[in-house]
């Protein structure tokens, strides 16, 4: 249902605010910290844009426990969960916590350093579809390999395949400016 309503235009009006509202290169505050405040602001953002675009209210969430982004249509609550990562070239993982792996849309959203190119693509996530570490450190995981194999909704960027290297014939990432 999200997928019908939220357009490649939507997105980059989005991002654009997003990317004009993040700390500049001159604050040293990391990439985590640059991909959680991107994430967070894209679902303030993203929910100020849909209440104003839809005339519908679409709550962001304030607590790790409510979906990123809920979408209160009159036939009923759709929630969208919202994941970004720093894309390293040709390995993008977006990682989750233990809330994660509910059954949703997705807005996947992958970003250069310097927040200037994106991917962004909406797919219809379940449970099953992450891959959970068997680790300490829970984070379960979804790669741009298995993303490029969802029914997608790409909004920004593209996928290449690679030509050479260890993985020659697998899909990557492909930003696109702003």
């Amino acid at each position: 249902m999200i997928q019908q309503c939220f357009t490649t235009d939507d997105f980059k009006t989005i991002i654009t605010e997003v990317r004009d509202n993040l700390p500049s290169s001159k604050y040293d505050v990391g990439q985590k910290v640059i991909s959680e405040l991107c994430s967070k602001l894209l679902e303030q953002v993203s929910a100020a844009h849909f209440t104003n675009k839809l005339g519908i209210k679409v709550l962001p969430g304030r607590a790790d426990v409510d979906p990123d982004n809920l979408f209160k249509f009159p036939s009923g609550d759709v929630p969208l969960e919202i994941k970004v990562a720093q894309s390293m070239g040709s390995r993008v993982r977006f990682r989750g916590g233990s809330l994660s792996d509910r059954t949703s849309e997705y807005l996947f959203v992958a970003r250069n350093k310097d927040c200037t190119e994106f991917f962004a693509a909406l797919a219809p996530m379940v449970k099953g579809d992450w891959i959970a570490q068997n680790t300490a450190y829970y984070a379960p995981y979804f790669t741009e390999t298995m993303l490029y194999n969802k029914p997608l909704k790409i909004l920004m960027g593209s996928f290449d395949i690679m030509t050479k290297g260890k993985r020659k014939g697998l899909p990557v990432l492909k930003l696109e400016k702003i």
